[in-house]
This record gives C-alpha cells, sequence and structure tokens, in this order.
C-alpha cells in the first residue's frame, strides 16, 4: 500500500511534509526544533501527535500537519477571493494569518482585506478562528 504525502506550508518560507512513516520539514530553526521535538516525545506518525496551542507560525504549521493527517483539516470559506472590493485571494489572507499576522487589523495592513466595503471581516475573523485554533469571541 503506497503511502500519502501530506504537506504544510508557508510560501517560499517553510514546509512540514509527512509521508512514507516519516516527517521531513524546513525553516525557521524554531521550526525544526518543534517538529524534532515532537518526533521524539510522540513518533514519527502525526496522527499520534498533539494539537497545542498557537503561540506561532511553527505552531500552526504543526497543527495544520497533524489535522491534515487525521483527514480533520478544513477551512470553511472556499470561494477563490475573500474580499471582493479589493480583490484579495483567500490563499493570500491565509498565507498572510501563517506568517504571523493574527488580527484582522494586522491582516488589512498585510493585504487591504476588509478595508473597503468591510463585508468580508466577519470572515476575516473565522479564518482566523479556524488557523489559530481560538474562540471567535476572542479574535
Amino acid at each position: 500500500m503506497e503511502s500519502k504525502s501530506i504537506t504544510a506550508h508557508i510560501t517560499n518560507r517553510a514546509e512540514i511534509k509527512s509521508g512514507a512513516g516519516e516527517v521531513n520539514c524546513s525553516g525557521s530553526y524554531a521550526l525544526i526544533e518543534k517538529v524534532n521535538q515532537y518526533r521524539s516525545e510522540f513518533g514519527t506518525d502525526p496522527t499520534l501527535w498533539p494539537i497545542k496551542a498557537v503561540n506561532d507560525s511553527s505552531d500552526i504549521l504543526i497543527n495544520e500537519i497533524i489535522l491534515k493527517s487525521t483527514n480533520q483539516y478544513a477551512i470553511s470559506y472556499s470561494q477563490d477571493e475573500l474580499c471582493h472590493c479589493r480583490s484579495v485571494a483567500t490563499e493570500t489572507v491565509i498565507q498572510t494569518i501563517k506568517q504571523d499576522c493574527h488580527t484582522v487589523k494586522e491582516i488589512s495592513r498585510a493585504t487591504k482585506a476588509g478595508t473597503g466595503c468591510g463585508t468580508c471581516v466577519p470572515q476575516l475573523r473565522i479564518l482566523l478562528s479556524e488557523i489559530l485554533r481560538s474562540d471567535l469571541e476572542k479574535i
């Protein structure tokens, strides 16, 4: 039986790949250290790794690889473009959140999403909640 390869990434910055009984990563020293710690404590199967609170982009990627490995990763917004006023792609917003923009204000500064009519702001909050694994009321 062929093993499925799973990837979590931040564009041009970091990546975790899981497959064939291995977990490999590239990126920051903090990410590599955290992945090595998970491998040491919990083994090389991300389905056995615990989801932890998000403190930085490394935690986001680790949680993403765990959720993808257990078929639980889902982003509720499925349209390609999130902010229609400013033509901001959903993937651009997701990558911005992964790069440590953890408030609507920070996302708006980085992407201009939510700075036009504002109808996408609730969806920005939902994406933040999903990716950061945080209560929507805290966002």
